[in-house]
C-alpha cells in the first residue's frame, strides 16, 4: 500500500478525524466503520475559553454528520456526503441549508488501511518556510479504546503549531486531539477535543438527509470571487 502522510486536524466536520487528509491534501473517507458519539471541544484564546459540544456520526458508506452546540443552542449541522461529492450545511436556527461541492478525487479507504498509513507515517516538509517534526507515540489507551498517537510540531517564522492526536484504530476517530497555535506576538490559541458515548452501530439514515421544511439558500462565495 502506498505510504500516505495524514494531516489530522481538529476543525469542524473533520473534527474528530472522521475524514482524513493525506499528504499532499488529497482527502479520503472511511467506509465500513459506522458509529455515533458525542464530542467536546474546549477552545481557549488568550485565557478566554468556551466549550462546544458535538454529536458526530459516520454511516457505513462514509457519510459523516456533525451537529454543533454552544450551550443548548444548536447553531450548525454539517453533513459531509463524500460518496456524492457534496457538503450540506444546515442552519437549525432559521431552517435553511446550503450545498457545496466536494472535490471529486476523494479516496475510499477502510479503517485498517488508514491505521496502516498512520503507522508508516514519517515527517515530511510541508510547503512554505516551515519546519515540521513528527513523533509517532505508538499505541495507547484512550476512553477504553486502543488508539495510535502522533505528535506533530510545525515551526515557522511567525510562530509554532503543535498538534497531538490519539486516533482510534478500530473505527477511525480521533478520541483525543490537542491543537495549539502560538503567534509571533506570543498569543496562544488552543483547542482540545475528546470523544465519549461511542455507539458502534449504523446511525439513523435520517441524520444524513435534509430535513423537511428547510429551504436552500445560496452558498457564500469564496473570497475574491
Amino acid at each position: 500500500m502506498r505510504s500516505v502522510l495524514f494531516a489530522l486536524s481538529l476543525v469542524t466536520a473533520s473534527a474528530m478525524g472522521q475524514t482524513l487528509t493525506p499528504y499532499p491534501y488529497n482527502p479520503a473517507y472511511i467506509t465500513g466503520a459506522p458509529y455515533t458519539a458525542r464530542a467536546t471541544n474546549e477552545i481557549n484564546t488568550n485565557g478566554q475559553s468556551r466549550v462546544e459540544t458535538l454529536v458526530i456520526a459516520r454511516a457505513s458508506d462514509g457519510k459523516t454528520y456533525t451537529s454543533h452546540f454552544t450551550g443548548k443552542v444548536n447553531w450548525m449541522i454539517g453533513i459531509e456526503d463524500a460518496p456524492n461529492h457534496r457538503f450540506i450545511s444546515l442552519n437549525p436556527r432559521n431552517h435553511t441549508y446550503t450545498i457545496q461541492p466536494l472535490q471529486p478525487e476523494w479516496s475510499v479507504i477502510t479503517v485498517a488501511q488508514a491505521a496502516e498509513a498512520l503507522r508508516e507515517q514519517q515527517a515530511k516538509p510541508l510547503p512554505g518556510p516551515a519546519v515540521t517534526t513528527t513523533k509517532v507515540l505508538g499505541e495507547e489507551q484512550q476512553m477504553g479504546f486502543t488508539a495510535f498517537g502522533i505528535d506533530t510540531t510545525t515551526t515557522q517564522r511567525n510562530g509554532a503549531i503543535v498538534h497531538k492526536v490519539s486516533w482510534n484504530t478500530d473505527f477511525g476517530v480521533n478520541l483525543l486531539s490537542e491543537h495549539s497555535v502560538t503567534g509571533a506576538d506570543g498569543k496562544v490559541f488552543a483547542e482540545t477535543g475528546t470523544v465519549s458515548d461511542v455507539v458502534r452501530e449504523e446511525p439513523n439514515p435520517s441524520l444524513f438527509e435534509i430535513p423537511v421544511g428547510y429551504t436552500e439558500v445560496a452558498a457564500p462565495k469564496p473570497a475574491g470571487h
